[in-house]
């Protein structure tokens, strides 16, 4: 599993420097759309990582309170 990781971490890092050398001029124009696309990217992963369907102010027996 880790090398799986490793291994797209490492296509997207050779994705970024292609796109980076051949359109250096054009990206700063497309950082802020970058961002947004990372948004549902990073709330999916965070949610992943809290182990549940959990919700704001609920026990882990389900329950509503403190």
């Amino acid at each position: 599993m880790k090398n799986r990781w490793m291994m797209g971490a490492a296509c997207l890092g050779i994705l970024a420097f292609f796109y980076w050398a051949v359109q250096q001029d054009r990206l700063p124009e497309t950082i802020p759309y970058l961002i947004l696309l990372l948004c549902p990217l990073l709330h999916l992963l965070m949610h992943r990582r809290r182990g549940g369907r959990i919700g704001h102010g609920q026990n882990p027996e389900g329950r509503d309170g403190p």
